[in-house]
């Protein structure tokens, strides 16, 4: 028997348009970062503190995007947050966890961005422990996930709105 812990994580992604019609809707999967894996290592062996709630981010078409294992919530030289005014939510959503159930935590509710001040790129979202949009400095914060939408940069306009549902499975390999 393996003794390792894996963590496959996967986003759904659905982009409405300002009508309320379904434009576009995928699946795929995240990468979880060293420092999101390192906080988890503490939380269950060394007492570290979970966090109270995770949030999600948009990425835009910016910088790369390139995505590492080694992205931190501080560093992350391969992509960018979109701008603050790419939404009209006041924060980054909160994700929503359901209760976990045979190894997996699903969202209970997506995380919704209102688009605003169009157009915008957005290329895919992350998953950290602030809430507050454009930041990169705040002390204690964390990056858990980060990904790219399978599909492609999603190119979006005033009006339009995206739900992104994360969920993760932790379990041992088959």
């Amino acid at each position: 028997m393996r003794g390792n812990i894996e963590i496959p994580d996967s986003y759904t992604l659905e982009h409405y348009d300002a009508a309320g019609v379904l434009l576009h809707e995928e699946s795929g999967t995240n990468l979880v970062t060293g420092e999101g894996r390192n906080h988890l290592g503490d939380i269950l062996t060394q007492g570290e503190a979970a966090p109270g709630s995770f949030y999600v981010g948009l990425l835009d078409d910016s910088v790369g995007p390139t995505l590492s294992v080694s992205d931190t919530y501080a560093t992350h030289g391969g992509w960018a947050e979109a701008p603050s005014n790419a939404y009209s939510q006041a924060t980054r959503p909160a994700w929503q966890p359901a209760a976990t159930v045979n190894q997996q935590i699903l969202t209970s509710s997506p995380s919704e961005f209102s688009i605003t001040n169009g157009p915008h790129t957005i290329t895919g979202a992350f998953v950290a422990t602030n809430s507050t949009k454009a930041d990169s400095a705040a002390s204690g914060a964390w990056l858990w996930s980060v990904f790219l939408f399978s599909g492609g940069s999603r190119p979006v306009n005033t009006g339009d709105t995206l739900r992104v549902s994360y969920s993760t499975t932790m379990g041992l390999p088959s």
